[in-house]
């Protein structure tokens, strides 16, 4: 009779951890598409940026592009 209740808390266990591992797993995908969304806009808004094609402008572009890329990462 202990060895049945045992095992059966076990099962439990074990169905529990796949729910919250299927959880992470949706929370993971969600996390990795807003960072993709940020990295989408930020482009968009460089893109526009680089439309006003200066020396200076580019070389601000640049630096500013490169911070951005260095704080996802």
């Amino acid at each position: 009779m202990g060895d049945t209740i045992l095992s059966l808390a076990q099962g439990v266990t074990k169905r529990n951890n796949h729910h919250i591992f299927i959880i992470l797993q949706f929370l993971l995908v969600l996390n990795i598409k807003t960072i993709i969304d940020k990295y989408i806009y930020i482009e968009k808004f460089i893109t526009k940026l680089a439309i006003n094609d200066s020396k200076i402008e580019s070389k601000l572009l640049f630096a500013f592009k490169y911070l951005i890329i260095v704080n996802f990462i």
